[in-house]
């Protein structure tokens, strides 16, 4: 394997540690409560997105996660159809608000994307 490679694997590996170690509350996947699902999801889905740690592929990743962790809390698997179209610039501008650690934006696209995932689940 290349040297480069390793190294950049390395280097990878410690920052994505350093992000779950200095960015996130440590106990964020233990959801109890309905603020605290659109909360963690928002600021999880925010940083992951906001690392950018993949070459492509990370809203998609960031998507899977969410969706993981709103199993983990007993919801549906989220419907994130709605934030393409008209709702995909709101999106991008809570990821950029979010780069201030102000998730409240992310939060409401989340709110909204729980909500309209629960009916899915009924079908």
């Amino acid at each position: 394997m290349n040297p480069q490679r390793i190294l950049l694997s390395r280097e990878y590996t410690r920052l994505f540690h350093f992000f779950v170690n200095s960015f996130l509350n440590p106990n964020l996947c233990v959801i109890i409560s309905p603020p605290g699902e659109k909360c963690g999801l928002a600021e999880v889905h925010t940083e992951l997105v906001l690392i950018h740690p993949f070459r492509e592929g990370n809203g998609r990743c960031s998507r899977i996660l969410a969706s993981i962790m709103a199993l983990q809390a007993g919801l549906p698997i989220l419907d994130f159809s709605f934030i393409s179209g008209p709702m995909k610039s709101e999106y991008f501008s809570a990821i950029q608000i979010g780069m201030d650690r102000n998730y409240k934006p992310m939060e409401k696209l989340f709110a909204e994307i729980i909500e309209n995932s629960i009916p899915a689940l009924s079908k």
